[in-house]
């Protein structure tokens, strides 16, 4: 699935807002996301999502619901960013044993990914009638993987989807001096390991 996404720093004020401006509505009860990210060992995809290389990209483990208690089955997502489009990649994924948890990522054109961190955070869904769609994610938090207690990152980001560029000039007026390159696994392993 190919997309464009724009995102933005945004409190809840500002985003009601927005929301309000753009006839956008809710299309999808708030969930919560937890997200088990995998990097090489000297940190890799880290690296060059911080420098900003292309293509780059993000595997990760992720499922819906409680963030303490990591179920037997979820996605694997391959998120991989291009210089102009984005696409995700999923697949479902069941697993018997932690190590087959672990080592999901390893072999092949993955390379040896070995778990880093877990990042949970809460969505909240919208859309309007133009076909833009927006998730608000907040109470973001991390944690070593599966170790340690989970430590806020106090960012709020608006996130904007789109397959073109009809609308994105609204925004760029709007919130031109907010667009940020925030990475959520980026954040957790700077507040997490200090790379």
């Amino acid at each position: 699935m190919r997309r464009q996404e724009e995102k933005y720093f945004l409190n809840q004020e500002e985003l009601s807002l927005l929301l309000a401006d753009f006839g956008a509505f809710p299309t999808y009860p708030i969930r919560q996301i937890n997200s088990i990210y995998f990097d090489t060992a000297d940190y890799k995809n880290f690296s060059d999502s911080e420098e900003g290389v292309v293509p780059r990209r993000k595997n990760r483990f992720r499922w819906y619901g409680d963030q303490y208690e990591i179920p037997k089955s979820g996605t694997l997502e391959i998120k991989i960013t291009n210089d102009h489009f984005r696409k995700k990649e999923i697949a479902q994924f069941s697993y018997h044993s932690r190590l087959e948890l672990v080592s999901c990522f390893q072999g092949g054109s993955y390379g040896n990914l070995i778990p880093v961190c877990q990042v949970s955070y809460h969505r909240a869904y919208y859309e309007n009638l133009a076909g833009l769609r927006f998730t608000f994610d907040f109470d973001v938090c991390a944690r070593l993987f599966n170790a340690g207690e989970f430590q806020k990152i106090q960012k709020t980001i608006l996130e904007i989807k789109y397959s073109s560029d009809k609308g994105l000039s609204d925004f760029a007026s709007l919130l031109g001096d907010r667009k940020t390159r925030f990475s959520k696994y980026n954040e957790a392993v700077e507040k997490l390991i200090q790379v």
